[in-house]
């Protein structure tokens, strides 16, 4: 184990950003927020979050969403093809195939 890791919420990379979203290319110990995301096929989200809210990756997408206060979840829009911020929590049944990812009760 590195010596960053024996310290909770920390992290070394080893150059991996994706190991802690940021950090780039350094070895650096980054303070990492680990969030859970669970999935829901064929189900939807109302309402597009305030700002930009439409994404090509559902990293991109998770890690926005993270972020603002009022998004509720993220949906995937096969039509468009992108993954969309959404203020609503509740999910819907969807006709077009969509699916949405909300963050887990238990994470």
């Amino acid at each position: 184990m590195q010596q960053c890791e024996r310290v909770k919420g920390r992290r070394y990379t080893g150059g991996n950003n994706d190991l802690a979203p940021g950090c780039g290319g350094c070895y650096c110990c980054e303070r990492v927020k680990i969030v859970s995301w669970c999935e829901y096929g064929g189900r939807y989200l109302s309402g597009y979050s305030r700002g930009a809210h439409s994404y090509s990756s559902l990293y991109q997408a998770e890690k926005q969403c993270s972020t603002q206060s009022d998004c509720g979840g993220i949906t995937y829009e096969p039509k468009s093809g992108h993954y969309t911020l959404r203020r609503g929590t509740n999910l819907r049944r969807s006709r077009s195939k969509e699916k949405s990812w909300k963050k887990c009760p238990y994470a």
